[in-house]
């Protein structure tokens, strides 16, 4: 590598306690020895010397996820200005659009895909899309992250990860009635509290099935109420599809030994060979994925398949920490912008 002195690494986040992506994030940064972290709280702060680079995995964090059309416009003129000075950018591709896209977003994701130094793609779709633009990337799977829930001891269907918009609370209603009519313990988490629904999502909720045998969770699911959660289930369902990239779930459910009922989301490509995952187009495909499931004993011997073990060595945080320190050779080693 060119540059031969410390590299600082601007990150808006810090290293968690909870060991989801940003722990894993960190802990990978943390494997390469000539990196140095700094946090910063706006674009602003940062400094351009050499070997400066700003890593960002989502548009939306450089501004606290506060993105109006005019701060995005502000910022991207500002990122202008901190290239033209030197600075590199390392850009994390986690989705192609915004959950809620709005006119800013929109606009300050095309700018990171389009503009950034160095991108490194979590899927193959997304490696697919990259090299449309003249940007170098490269492609390394989601660290796979462990925290130590149980192992399963039930039947139950854990439906994980937080609902965003009307499609999944619909596939919410769906799945949850398909599991019910097999008596099947359903756990859903992460609910908004009720001051926080809509009426949709009032309505959704209220028509699911009221009975012993269904568990909702209000509020950001964790602690002890998430762990038995984890327990009595043997299957994992997300509702992302093919409008969506990545899913964390997807991630949580195999790293936890778990079988998975996912959408048809980009991520679900590169797991989809594996018997535990199970992908799906459309709610009929759902609703067919959990009987199946329903009537499927669990096997823990999935998970000591060659298949599993070789997707499980390629989701380190060695290999994660490896392909980051490849995006910041090719960003040094090349000449300069």
């Amino acid at each position: 590598m060119k540059n031969s002195g410390p590299i600082t690494v601007y990150t808006k986040h810090e290293k968690t306690e909870h060991h989801n992506y940003q722990y894993y994030f960190h802990k990978a940064l943390e494997r390469i020895l000539y990196v140095k972290t700094k946090k910063y709280q706006s674009i602003t702060e940062i400094e351009v010397i050499h070997g400066s680079v700003l890593l960002v995995n989502w548009p939306e964090e450089i501004l606290d996820w506060s993105v109006s059309d005019s701060a995005a416009q502000e910022a991207i003129r500002h990122l202008k200005d901190l290239k033209k000075d030197g600075l590199k950018i390392f850009y994390i591709w986690h989705n192609t659009r915004a959950h809620h896209n709005t006119e800013g977003k929109s606009n300050l994701y095309e700018w990171f895909q389009q503009n950034s130094s160095f991108i490194l793609c979590l899927n193959s779709r997304t490696l697919k899309y990259c090299k449309h633009y003249e940007v170098k990337c490269a492609m390394s799977l989601h660290p796979f992250m462990y925290n130590n829930f149980p192992a399963v001891r039930d039947e139950g269907l854990l439906i994980y990860g937080r609902l965003r918009h009307r499609s999944e609370y619909l596939k919410l209603l769906v799945a949850t009635w398909t599991a019910h009519i097999y008596n099947r313990e359903v756990f859903v988490g992460s609910l908004p509290a009720v001051n926080a629904r809509g009426i949709f999502t009032k309505l959704v909720i209220n028509f699911l099935p009221n009975a012993p045998n269904i568990h909702l969770h209000v509020g950001f699911l964790n602690g002890a109420v998430e762990h038995s959660f984890w327990k009595k289930s043997k299957t994992v369902v997300t509702f992302r599809n093919a409008k969506h990239e990545n899913s964390g779930v997807l991630i949580n459910a195999l790293s936890e030994k778990r079988r998975i009922i996912i959408g048809n989301c980009g991520s679900a490509g590169d797991y989809e060979n594996l018997k535990a995952v199970s992908v799906f187009g459309n709610i009929i495909e759902m609703i067919q994925a959990i009987i199946k499931d329903s009537k499927t004993a669990y096997e823990s011997e999935q998970f000591e398949e060659q298949d599993y073990i070789d997707i499980k060595a390629q989701s380190s945080s060695s290999k994660f920490a490896k392909a980051l320190e490849n995006g910041l050779s090719q960003i040094y080693n090349s000449k300069e912008e």
